[in-house]
């Protein structure tokens, strides 16, 4: 195991997922693994290049979130993530 990595709210959902104009869920983004690695907390190997909004080389965990005002009272969304030996920690929201 890498690591454990959790994220929630409405930038992953708007990020990830296509809905039509009433709000049903219609399928997945395009290039869902760009938005993905745009939106996550993930473990990377160490010596690989990361560009990180939070944690790093180095780093055995991280979190971040979304700030600001009424985006954070609605739960516009965090992740966070601890990673094993041998990893470091990259988060990015």
């Amino acid at each position: 195991m890498y690591g454990v990595s959790r994220a929630r709210g409405k930038r992953l959902e708007t990020g990830l997922l296509k809905k039509d104009p009433s709000g049903k869920f219609t399928g997945f983004a395009d290039r869902i693994g760009d938005q993905i690695d745009a939106l996550s907390c993930k473990c990377q190997k160490n010596g690989t290049p990361a560009d990180c909004n939070s944690g790093g080389e180095g780093a055995t965990d991280c979190s971040v979130s979304a700030s600001g005002g009424a985006a954070t009272i609605s739960g516009a969304g965090s992740c966070d993530v601890t990673c094993g030996e041998g990893y470091f920690a990259c988060c990015n929201f």
